[in-house]
């Protein structure tokens, strides 16, 4: 048989690595595109909603003062809450979730200001109240939850409680990667947090498009998260929990499809936590959202949302702002409120013991 001439060959490998070439430009370039776009979205501002179901601030000022203070994160300003200034028994700072704001925790700040705790709650960068065109990564709350510390280090009056810290998806991998921040912080609750937020961004990025498209990108991923956050992309909440060894609770609902209990959640990790101040409780029958919640406050919710349904199917998906006005006036925002007790009973009885 006889073989090709070498300056085939030559020919044949400009060919492939030409071909090569722009294949992977145009990978690296959509990619890139892509990526930065549909982040950029996700980031986005997180407004409070017009109508909710649930406890509100205004429902809370009915029983308890707050004083409204600013604070820097950055170069943003974000606005707080300090609710309760005649309970002394210690300070909760609060960190919420993405795509809300401190308010849509209601519920779970009143518990504790009913148990004499002091609470210090705020909305994130780009959430609500607080300045910031969005909220630019899963890394911000951690960036966030350590400006509010410095806030409360800052206050003649916060200052002299001791604190704990306690927060909710984006807030609770705050709630736990702060603590290597070098804050002096009696106590942690975790619910429903991720352990790093790229591998957050992995696991959203594999429910979104599948697991090798999700690959594909992931270098991608991994180039947003750091040129936003530097060294603070990095931070994992596990590391931050043994290396303090600050008693802390890790709390995530065995049906979470956010946050997957086996996959991206702090407690996924529980063979790596050495911290033996780490307590893991996993919450049966319960997601992302509900996990604060009694069995009764679900159904109620349900039971709501099935009817809201109803109504806007009724009207084609444009309910008239009376009808909806309406709807929401017949909401009991109490029912739909009711707190796991016998589970915030564990946590406040944890928090007890931790600071006294």
């Amino acid at each position: 048989m006889t073989k090709a001439p070498k300056k085939q060959h030559k020919q044949l490998l400009k060919a492939a690595v030409l071909i090569f070439s722009v294949l992977f430009t145009l990978y690296t370039a959509c990619s890139t595109v892509l990526v930065g776009y549909y982040l950029g979205q996700f980031f986005g501002r997180a407004e409070r909603e017009e109508h909710t179901g649930y406890l509100g601030f205004d429902d809370l000022k009915v029983y308890y003062d707050c004083d409204t203070v600013s604070f820097l994160s950055g170069n943003n300003t974000l606005r707080g809450y300090v609710w309760g200034n005649s309970n002394d028994k210690g300070l909760i700072v609060f960190a919420h979730g993405l795509g809300g704001g401190a308010e849509d925790y209601t519920a779970v700040i009143k518990y504790f200001l009913d148990n004499g705790w002091r609470v210090f709650a705020y909305d994130g960068t780009g959430s609500c109240d607080s300045g910031g065109r969005g909220t630019v990564g899963l890394a911000q709350s951690l960036l966030d939850l350590d400006a509010a510390l410095s806030y409360c280090e800052s206050s003649a009056v916060l200052s002299s409680l001791p604190k704990a810290v306690m927060g909710h998806s984006w807030g609770g991998y705050a709630a736990a990667a702060v603590l290597s921040s070098g804050h002096d912080i009696a106590a942690s609750v975790s619910f429903s947090g991720y352990e790093l937020p790229i591998d957050m961004l992995s696991e959203f990025a594999s429910r979104a498009v599948g697991s090798v498209p999700a690959f594909l990108i992931y270098p991608f991923l991994w180039l947003y998260n750091t040129a936003a956050f530097g060294s603070q992309s990095a931070v994992s909440a596990v590391d931050a929990i043994n290396t303090s060894g600050t008693p802390i609770m890790i709390i995530h609902g065995e049906n979470d499809k956010t946050v997957s209990p086996t996959g991206a959640g702090i407690i996924a990790h529980s063979d790596s936590i050495t911290s033996q101040s780490a307590k893991l409780v996993t919450v049966p029958n319960r997601g992302h959202n509900d996990i604060f919640f009694s069995d009764r406050a679900i159904k109620y919710v349900n039971d709501k949302n099935e009817e809201y349904k109803a109504l806007y199917q009724q009207y084609g998906g444009e309910i008239p702002d009376n009808q909806l006005d309406e709807f929401y006036a017949g909401v009991d925002r109490s029912a739909a409120s009711a707190l796991d007790i016998a589970l915030f009973k564990q946590i406040n009885d944890f928090l007890e013991q931790e600071i006294r």
